[in-house]
């Protein structure tokens, strides 16, 4: 970007796949590694697993207080996924817009679809693993859920793949940092996209204003 004229304008990326894509883990890496891209923690009520923590994986909440909060109008998106409820608050993602931050966003296809419905201009990436089977073992792997809620979100898996179209960029999660890679040049590539530049208009203008300067020569 020409320094000064030229700015990439804040846009939402989301990654959303079946539980047990990787998408959680390819956010924590991209977190890390670019601390200028915002995150909106998730509120949820499903129970908070070992090595979680308040605030920062989720924001744990009663079934009252998450349907209050959707009375009011708290969400971005919010849905019912394996029982649980689990929404993304709407203010840090408009405070990260106006500081000219990008923001990352992990839901569920539910929540991708609202999310398009609101803010059509984010970049939507479809996180999957590399087979069912993969799936299977990564998921009891976690050794987080009985037996039923696995068999769940395997069944839960199929639908969610069926909304793989609705989506921009497929990321098959067969080795976690080549998975990483690939999102964050499909971020530095959207930050180029013409349309997401604010500045443009007034940069031709300038460039044109230069030309007059040297007597509108021709290149050679």
């Amino acid at each position: 970007m020409v320094e000064g004229l030229l700015q990439p304008t804040p846009f939402l990326v989301v990654l959303s796949g079946p539980s047990g894509a990787g998408k959680s883990s390819i956010t924590r890496r991209i977190l890390v590694r670019h601390p200028a891209i915002a995150y909106s923690v998730s509120v949820t009520t499903r129970p908070i697993r070992k090595r979680e923590s308040e605030g920062i994986d989720y924001f744990f909440a009663s079934e009252d207080a998450f349907r209050s909060r959707i009375e009011a109008g708290d969400f971005a998106e919010w849905a019912l996924v394996h029982g649980a409820y689990y929404g993304t608050p709407r203010e840090p993602i408009l405070k990260a817009f106006e500081e000219g931050r990008k923001v990352l966003l992990d839901i569920d296809v539910q929540g991708g679809r609202q999310i398009r419905e609101k803010f059509g201009q984010g970049v939507f990436i479809f996180v999957i693993p590399p087979s069912r089977r993969e799936l299977v073992t990564r998921l009891r792997g976690r050794k987080t859920d009985e037996d039923t809620v696995i068999r769940r979100r395997i069944l839960e898996a199929g639908r969610e793949i069926n909304e793989l179209k609705n989506y921009h960029y497929l990321i098959v999660n067969s080795d976690l940092d080549h998975s990483v890679s690939r999102v964050e040049e499909i971020i530095h590539a959207e930050e180029c996209r013409v349309e997401r530049i604010r500045g443009v208009e007034d940069w031709i203008r300038a460039f044109s204003a230069g030309e007059k300067e040297v007597g509108g020569a021709s290149p050679a």
